[in-house]
């Protein structure tokens, strides 16, 4: 990764939620998949299965409320809500 890429991300989300030192990333190699590789960086590296759970939970809610209130489908471009 591109010092210039990684400066880019620690400016938008700030530099306390990107890793990238390879010790740092040792516990970030196995993704699930059969594939063993150390990713370049890690961005937001506390987000866990509680806020997974989370932002699936708000979609589904955002979505059952969309057909509850007979909602436009492009209200799912432009909602100003979650």
């Amino acid at each position: 990764m591109s010092a210039e890429l990684l400066q880019a991300l620690r400016d938008v989300v700030g530099r306390e939620h990107v890793l990238h030192k390879p010790e740092d990333l040792l516990v970030y190699e196995l993704d699930g998949t059969i594939d063993r590789s150390l990713p370049d960086a890690v961005v937001f590296p506390e987000f866990d299965e509680n806020l997974r759970d989370a932002f699936l939970q708000e979609t589904e809610l955002f979505f059952e409320s969309l057909i509850r209130e007979d909602r436009s489908v492009l209200d799912l471009l432009g909602a100003d809500y979650t």
